[in-house]
């Protein structure tokens, strides 16, 4: 679970991180599944409650969201409908 919170909370202005933390954890989840799995629910609920609100004030925020989504279904950590139904919301 703290791994998980570690791999969740990357910094916002460090987006070249994203695809680090997304093959470590594409490593990792050949270990421990569970890793994979929540680290994905977690920014799949990220997402849908920022695109509750349209403001412009969290655009670092929504960008990191969705490249970090996109580089874990780039890894088969997430599935395509978990990307679809993001560009889906927005």
């Amino acid at each position: 679970k703290r791994l998980v919170q570690t791999l969740f909370l990357v910094p916002r202005t460090r987006l070249d991180l994203l695809a680090y933390y997304s093959r470590m954890t594409s490593t990792l989840s050949r270990v421990w599944s569970e890793i994979g799995e929540s680290l994905v629910n977690e920014l799949e609920q990220q997402f849908h409650g920022q695109a509750k609100f349209k403001k412009n004030q969290n655009i670092e925020s929504r960008l990191k969201t969705a490249r970090y989504i996109g580089e874990l279904t780039k890894f088969r950590l997430a599935p395509p409908m978990v990307a679809f139904r993001c560009i889906r919301r927005c």
